[in-house]
């Protein structure tokens, strides 16, 4: 926790880095560091022929002669803005020139994704999923960079090494389909919104155009451009590929799965994409809402699905599609972490056959259920939270399944320091086959063969099969290449990080609307029309991409949009959501004592305490303050004295400083 902490804080105190020098009418209105990229939006009152975006290390004296792509400049009408990608962790300085001047930003701090889970373990054939890009986050010395827009999807053009030839592909289509014979890593980047109806000779599900495939390569990234990158009315599939990463995506009204990792794929990592609705399906009762988000199956290996934001989904995710078999189809060793299941309904995941790893996820207020095992399924499930969940554990024909959610054989549960809260009961094995979970005393203890699934025989099509009928412990005796958080921590991290570069550019307040079927969002099946409806009307908002020679570059006609600045509260104030502080924070010796109230914020307000050694995060001290309590008396004790201590409340994953030092 204090290592990934560290960077958070650094994340979100963020103050604006100052104004350096200006052009005439070129401003730089807003340049802010996120994970491995900086965004950079300026205003120009004069049209310019182009401009040129530098970034170097804050510690460097020069900038570098190579500006970035010109295709990572958009124009928004009011604003141009340009994202840096493939930065390692670090401070930078930023650098918008043109003809008549320039203007620069410095000390933007950069913070590097969580590369953890089954894609990132050392027993892994690939030891990676960080595909076109190295562990650190820059780009592969030898990686093709394509930039696709909704013009050029179907004419854009690469060439690929076949042995000791290159020849040229047409399309995206055709260069993913041909991919598999360059050994060359690839990073596919996607600008505004691609839409699927017109692209040519999409893959087919159910006799309709439904992904765009990646088959039988290694080494690719997707990965959308800042915080508007969106695929509507289509999906992505993996089928074979090895060390692939999808990332920064918005996938909306997809006519299948949003993602499918379908085939022998291994390393594969899913992160910081947003999940919306798929396209409904009026012959299908339970495809009001889509098929699945993010499904995983068919021998798929070793992957990490991370940060995703689930948006009211009814099928978030399905790992292994059938059950025609008694030992599966190899589809194991997958880490869920850090995924906001935001009042979807189920399948959070539905698990058959495999092993998984759970951690640090946010189940928040799903009407359905949460984790669910069946067919000789093993899940570790350690340091989540979940809050109004109505089933959050359960195995099939057991515990509290009563049937509907599956009649296949059980699966088993391995359940330690979670975080319930406002939710459905959890029946925990005390000798009987009737439960829903075991609950662990240790993270590495080991569950006895003598906790069995009560049923582990079911019949499909008049053929009757044996599952698995014990936890596997396969926590225990592999790589988990994971470092969970404290589960009181999760909700504000979940909250603040998971989904594309800014929380996206669909927004929508799921526990704030009014549903028609029970007026409660958290216990609600029905579609959300106003969210629906965002969806069907969305159209991307940039005016211009520059991915060709063009040399008109407007004058920009208002203001670009500018982040409020966070001041520091002075005294007893009062912070969103109503907490605010009874008293103030003091130390004495190795303590840190407050008293904190919270009065509306339901995902609960994180009190933090930071000891700092020479401007550096040595350690934290965290507590949870959960709705309703009229005052929290809070005392944490560091392990040793500290000369600086800074002390912070996170409320509706917003970071709020009280005392900026206290020095002794």
């Amino acid at each position: 926790m204090r290592r990934f902490l560290c960077v958070l804080l650094v994340f979100c105190m963020m103050v604006p880095a100052a104004a350096v020098s200006a052009a005439d009418g070129l401003e730089i209105t807003d340049a802010r560091g996120g994970f491995e990229s900086i965004a950079v939006l300026w205003t120009n009152t004069a049209a310019a022929d182009g401009y040129n975006v530098y970034v170097k290390k804050s510690s460097d004296a020069d900038y570098p002669l190579q500006p970035i792509d010109k295709e990572l400049i958009r124009y928004y009408g009011n604003y141009y803005r340009a994202d840096a990608l493939g930065l390692a962790a670090g401070e930078y300085d930023i650098k918008v020139e043109t003809a008549g001047g320039s203007a620069e930003r410095k000390n933007i701090a950069v913070s590097a994704y969580r590369r953890e889970g089954f894609a990132f373990s050392s027993n892994s054939p690939n030891k990676s999923a960080s595909g076109g890009y190295n562990d650190d986050g820059t780009v592969k010395a030898d990686a093709q960079i394509l930039y696709i827009t909704n013009e050029n999807v179907n004419t854009v053009k690469l060439g690929i090494k076949d042995g000791g030839k290159i020849k040229e592909y047409i399309g995206l289509r055709n260069i993913l389909q041909s991919y598999r014979k360059d050994s060359r890593p690839l990073i596919v980047r996607f600008i505004g919104m691609i839409d699927g109806t017109k692209i040519n000779d999409l893959s087919v599900a159910d006799g309709k155009p439904a992904f765009l495939e990646s088959k039988e390569s290694k080494n690719i990234t997707f990965e959308g451009v800042g915080d508007d990158a969106t695929l509507k009315w289509f999906g992505l599939n993996l089928n074979g590929n090895k060390n692939t990463e999808i990332r920064n995506l918005g996938l909306v009204l997809f006519t299948d799965d949003g993602i499918s990792i379908n085939g022998s794929n291994e390393n594969i990592w899913v992160h910081n994409n947003d999940f919306y609705y798929g396209k409904t399906d009026p012959k299908v009762t339970d495809k009001v809402k889509g098929d699945g988000s993010l499904d995983i199956k068919k021998g798929a290996k070793y992957c990490t699905l991370s940060y995703n934001h689930f948006w009211d989904s009814g099928k978030c995710s399905l790992i292994q599609a059938d059950s025609k078999s008694d030992t599966g189809d190899g589809t194991d060793y997958l880490t869920y972490h850090h995924n906001w299941f935001d009042h979807s309904d189920s399948r959070h995941p539905r698990t058959r056959y495999s092993n998984v790893h759970m951690y640090n996820n946010y189940f928040d207020g799903n009407s359905g259920y949460g984790i669910g095992v069946t067919s000789g399924a093993s899940v570790f499930a350690e340091n989540n939270v979940f809050r109004g969940v109505k089933s959050p554990m359960l195995s099939s024909m057991q515990g509290h399944d009563d049937g509907t959610f599956s009649k296949e054989a059980g699966g088993i549960i391995k359940s330690y320091n979670n975080l319930m809260i406002d939710c459905g009961a959890v029946t925990y094995y005390s000798g009987t086959k009737d439960f829903d979970a075991y609950n662990a005393s240790s993270r590495n203890e080991e569950v006895p063969s003598s906790v069995t699934t009560k049923q582990n025989t079911y019949v499909k099509s008049g053929t009757a099969y044996i599952c698995k009928n014990t936890y596997s412990n396969f926590d225990t005796k592999v790589d988990l290449a994971s470092n969970p958080d404290p589960a009181e921590s999760v909700a504000a991290d979940v909250k603040s990080h998971a989904g594309r570069s800014g929380g996206g550019d669909i927004k929508f307040d799921l526990s704030n609307y009014t549903p028609t079927d029970t007026k409660n969002p958290d216990t609600s099946h029905d579609i959300a029309p106003e969210l629906k409806q965002m969806l069907e009307d969305y159209q991307s908002s940039v005016v211009k991409n520059y991915v060709g020679d063009e040399t008109e570059y407007p004058a920009t006609s208002g203001e670009a949009p500018t982040p409020a600045p966070t001041e520091p509260p002075v005294g007893p104030t009062e912070n969103p959501g109503g907490v605010f502080y009874a008293a103030e924070p003091s130390v004495s010796g190795k303590t840190v004592a407050a008293s904190v109230m919270n009065l509306s914020d339901e995902s609960g307000v994180l009190f933090v305490a930071a000891a700092y050694e020479n401007d550096i995060v040595s350690e934290v001290l965290t507590e949870l303050v959960p709705v309703g309590e009229t005052k929290r008396d809070i005392s944490l004790e560091f392990s040793h004295e500290y000369d600086d201590v800074r002390c912070y409340l996170w409320s509706n994953g917003s970071l709020a400083p009280y005392v900026d030092v206290i020095k002794r």
